[in-house]
């Protein structure tokens, strides 16, 4: 079955969350009113570029109609690796 494109979406953006994390970490960047704002404006765009791409690969493959039950499961999956 097809994962569904807002698991991959929150994947993708969950990876870019990450990634933007640990740059600013290794930079040792400041936690100024300037550098929040600007980590605030990298985080949305990281996000919405994510969801982007997923709708675009969603689009793309015509995924079947959504299952709620293997969404559940698959929620329930994420939650037990937190």
């Amino acid at each position: 079955m097809p994962t569904p494109y807002w698991l991959d979406a929150w994947r993708i953006a969950h990876a870019r969350l990450n990634e933007l994390r640990d740059l600013a970490t290794e930079m040792g960047a400041p936690q100024d009113a300037e550098t929040v704002a600007d980590a605030h404006r990298r985080v949305v765009s990281a996000f919405d570029h994510a969801m982007l791409e997923a709708f675009a690969r969603g689009a793309a493959s015509k995924d079947a109609a959504p299952d709620p039950t293997a969404d559940r499961a698959q929620i329930a999956a994420l939650g037990a690796r937190r």
